[in-house]
């Protein structure tokens, strides 16, 4: 069921720590108290809360759920935790997984992977705050995708925070703002690849500076870049994603290719799953890092010459299993596990 957000009745979320939590808006702003959170009663003079900040909601889709000029959201900035039996402070968890209704196992473990993808981007250092997105399909849909709300930053999103967002912009599922460029990239993409799972989009260091060179391509001189022969692909920048039109032009550069280099932008990586994408995301990072430290000491890249550049191009197709399980499946567990054993909190 798609959520309605009309004047009448609208959702806004208060940031509790490091979560939202959803909270009745009645008629002109008004904000009721929900589960015992001792929410801001606006009225209808809609004055601002202490310690709050003016979201004002989207207007680029004409019959978008969140398209209401006369809504204001407020969002608050507030704490809540509580002193452990060890002495340490640990957040507040307020909602379950029920909450998010008809949410199937499947679902749910697409949620967990791409929540702990955005804490790895973090860890990593490919993130950008609050920005660039990472996107994946509902299981069992061609028509949907998962998507953080906007302005969560990537350390804090958890597997219950994803909005369901279909190819028309429609909210159908989840409270929270929808980054105009996030679905102009990523819906496009994803409508032109249905053979594509997750989609990701980053301006991580090395492949931008790489997409900035004269000539932005991937050299064959280390075993990493060999990876990606014949896998790139290269779109020229002409601006924000501010319309549908781009994320088009993006996905018609992209072609059958699983990654898009954004000239002067970034990079869009794809996979079948989020293991995989974001399996790709790493080994490219690595493989234009070793180029771009190569470059900078002005010296000659030497190129793998033939026959081993062919060998390995085609030892990266056999060798894509260890005793019948996936390197991509096997590098993403342990990716997780490391963020397990650091506390974590992605899978909540």
């Amino acid at each position: 069921m798609i959520r309605s957000l009309s004047a009448e009745k609208k959702q806004a979320r208060f940031l509790k720590g490091d979560r939202l939590v959803a909270n009745s808006v009645a008629g002109r702003g008004r904000v009721t108290q929900s589960s015992g959170l001792h929410a801001p009663q606006m009225g209808n003079s809609i004055e601002r809360p202490p310690n709050a900040f003016l979201l004002q909601t989207p207007s680029k889709w004409d019959t978008h759920p969140l398209k209401t000029p006369q809504t204001i959201l407020w969002f608050t900035l507030a704490q809540t935790a509580k002193l452990n039996q060890k002495g340490r402070w640990e957040r507040t968890i307020i909602n379950t997984r029920t909450d998010l209704g008809d949410c199937t196992d499947a679902e749910w473990q697409v949620r967990v992977d791409l929540a702990a993808a955005h804490r790895l981007a973090v860890h990593y250092g490919y993130h950008e705050g609050i920005d660039n997105h990472f996107t994946a399909l509902v299981p069992g849909h061609v028509d949907r995708f998962l998507l953080a709300p906007f302005g969560l930053h990537w350390s804090e999103i958890r597997a219950r925070d994803f909005l369901v967002v279909d190819f028309s912009g429609n909210v159908l599922s989840g409270v929270g703002p929808v980054e105009d460029t996030a679905f102009y990239i990523h819906a496009p993409v994803h409508a032109a690849r249905p053979d594509i799972a997750c989609v990701m989009h980053t301006h991580m260091p090395y492949a931008t500076a790489l997409s900035m060179l004269e000539v932005p391509e991937l050299l064959m001189a280390s075993q990493n870049a060999i990876g990606f022969a014949g896998l790139v692909a290269h779109c020229d920048y002409l601006g924000f994603a501010l319309d549908s039109g781009e994320g088009r032009r993006m996905a018609t550069a992209l072609g059958d290719k699983p990654v898009l280099l954004l000239r002067n932008h970034g990079v869009v990586v794809t996979g079948t799953s989020v293991a995989d994408a974001f399996n790709a995301l790493y080994f490219f990072e690595r493989a234009a890092m070793a180029q771009i430290l190569a470059q900078s000491s002005r010296q000659k890249l030497r190129l793998v010459p033939e026959p081993a550049l062919s060998l390995t191009i085609e030892q990266y197709k056999t060798s894509a299993k260890v005793e019948g399980l996936a390197r991509t499946d096997l590098h993403f567990a342990a990716l997780k596990r490391m963020l397990d054993r650091s506390g974590s909190d992605y899978g909540q």
